[in-house]
């Protein structure tokens, strides 16, 4: 099974596909993402999608099973969000692909403790701390 995972970042955005066991498939770059709430960012966004999954596309000769947007300046309380990356995605992929979208805090916590217990503190523009217990908490 592969998975389609999304770093939208400001300075630019990664993508992969991955296997099941973690091996990478490929890895390309999109344009960088900017904060959704400023002027152009909801069209970037749905830019970068669609260019992800069409990456995909090209590159695989079936669907993801899953989908991972993990992106900077979304916070989980803007629904508008994902919704247009559900459509965007949607666009591409059947509705059997299943989409998550997080902040980049979490993707970069999953990425750093691999989805085990852990704490990732990101300071630059902005400066943020983010954990997990073994109770997922």
């Amino acid at each position: 099974m592969t998975y389609l995972c999304v770093d939208g970042g400001q300075t630019r955005t990664g993508v992969c596909l991955l296997e099941d066991d973690g091996s990478r498939l490929a890895r390309w770059e999109e344009d960088a993402l900017i904060h959704p709430a400023r002027p152009g960012g909801m069209d970037r966004l749905e830019r970068i999608v669609v260019a992800a999954c069409r990456g995909a596309r090209v590159r695989l000769d079936r669907e993801p099973v899953g989908a991972c947007f993990s992106l900077t300046g979304y916070a989980g309380s803007d629904a508008r969000v994902p919704e247009l990356v559900e459509r965007a995605v949607r666009s591409h992929f059947s509705e059997r692909v299943r989409i998550a979208v997080v902040p980049d805090y979490v993707g970069n916590w999953f990425s750093a403790a691999g989805g085990r217990p852990g704490v990732v503190v990101i300071s630059g523009g902005g400066s943020v701390a983010y954990g997990r217990n073994a109770a997922g908490q």
